[in-house]
């Protein structure tokens, strides 16, 4: 799994990671609103919107979208270790290492 750190995405998008990671439950799942995001971010909506795009599009996140319904963002990587309860993958140079069941 990729790091926030070595995504190719800018500078905001990492901020707004940041801020998913810190809402987000055991199960990597949080539903911040734009503003909510944005606040939290310092950043406008719009800003806080087309970063959620950047990390969707990089593979980091999940969206689920419903029309009349807060969003559900899905964190999809994260290094080992680095945010305690968020699903996790060995890393690849562990001998014997596999996946988690739960992941």
């Amino acid at each position: 799994m990729r790091s926030i750190r070595t995504l190719p995405v800018s500078g905001i998008a990492r901020h707004v990671a940041h801020v998913l990671i810190d809402y987000a439950n055991t199960r990597g799942e949080c539903w911040p609103s734009a503003q909510t995001i944005a606040r939290d971010a310092v950043c406008n909506e719009k800003t806080a919107r087309l970063a959620v795009r950047e990390l969707e599009a990089a593979g980091w996140l999940h969206v689920t979208r419903k029309a009349g319904r807060a969003s559900r963002f899905t964190i999809l990587s994260v290094t080992p270790g680095a945010t305690p309860g968020l699903p996790r993958a060995p890393r690849p140079d562990t001998p014997g290492a596999t996946p988690d069941e739960d992941s």
